[in-house]
């Protein structure tokens, strides 16, 4: 989550977070309600808000009408919240196979009544932004962390893969009024969150800092070529480490421990099924050795930059922040 264990409260004049575990995380309702508290106080002055909404996440939980809203048939078994457990209770002989089909779609059902809920308040924040007077001048970006396994490679839930059902992600961007002619609604060629940062930037004329490493998306936005970029994926939270190269049309999945890796042209194979890497040996040692090289460069960027100040350890903290999946 975004918490001040991990530095994200660095730099901001107010920092509203209530510690919590998976299954009592504060809904998005209530945290859009503390976030126009704030925006209705401030809303003649220039603000950056950061709102963290975490209800797509386990336990699968969504208020009234929205737990069988995208469930068939209106399905409530086994009853919400759903857990983890219950959850990998639903497979087949003994945990050996993924679940039946029915049962995939009423997990999958109710992590959307979660997504759905989700998406109502954000609407909300936008309907209220007008109100104030404030929509037309706000830069709004909505974006997601990872998204989540249904069984589509074998597992469930997020952290363990670097496939594109965990790597793939919206990115919807609002311009102020007036500001970016956008050429197009939908921008079809890759991007990645590192681009976010220098397109805020760029849209205040504020000048970047040299440990920027992404692009703008406003020559993008406006019609221009995306140029060369590549997104990396890194960060696994359970199993071997991995890291993932993902061009304009391959993925490259490199193997940190052990030998081997995987590639796939996600435009032909969006699955990714088709493991090329034996039938594209060429592709695999050009994508290796330049995942390397930008990795390398990265991690040594990273050894120049501050540490969040330490914070309460206790072992509290340390059963939340397993419970997130952030200790192994």
């Amino acid at each position: 989550m975004a918490s001040p264990m991990v530095g994200v409260d660095r730099g901001f004049d107010l920092f509203d977070h209530r510690y919590s575990y998976t299954w009592d995380a504060r809904r998005a309702d209530e945290t859009i309600d503390t976030a126009l508290e704030f925006l209705r106080k401030h809303s003649t002055k220039s603000s950056f808000v950061l709102i963290h909404l975490f209800d797509p996440h386990l336990d699968y939980d969504p208020p009234g009408p929205y737990q069988s809203r995208y469930t068939q048939g209106g399905r409530r078994e086994p009853a919400c919240p759903l857990t983890f457990d219950d959850c990998l209770d639903l497979r087949r002989e003994g945990g050996a196979r993924p679940p039946k089909k029915n049962d995939i779609d009423y997990v999958r059902g109710v992590y959307l009544g979660e997504v759905g809920f989700m998406d109502e308040q954000i609407g909300r924040l936008a309907a209220e932004l007008g109100t104030l007077g404030m929509y037309d001048r706000t830069t709004l970006v909505i974006v997601a962390d990872h998204g989540e396994e249904f069984w589509d490679h074998g597992g469930f839930e997020h952290g363990h893969t670097l496939y594109d059902e965990l790597v793939r992600i919206p990115l919807i961007i609002k311009f102020p009024a007036g500001t970016v002619d956008a050429a197009t609604s939908v921008v079809h060629s890759q991007v990645r969150m590192i681009d976010i940062m220098p397109t805020i930037f760029d849209l205040h004329d504020i000048s970047a800092p040299e440990t920027f490493v992404g692009e703008s998306l406003i020559p993008v936005v406006e019609g221009g070529p995306a140029g060369n970029r590549v997104a990396l994926s890194e960060g696994l939270l359970y199993g071997k480490r991995k890291l993932a190269w993902r061009t304009d049309r391959y993925k490259y999945i490199h193997y940190l421990e052990g030998e081997g890796g995987e590639l796939y042209d996600w435009r032909d194979d969006p699955g990714e099924i088709v493991n090329l890497a034996r039938k594209r040996p060429d592709l695999v040692r050009k994508y290796r050795a330049d995942l390397l090289d930008f990795y390398l460069e990265l991690s040594a960027r990273a050894r120049n930059m501050s540490e969040p100040q330490p914070v309460d350890m206790s072992p509290k903290r340390i059963q939340e922040l397993r419970s997130l999946g952030y200790i192994r």
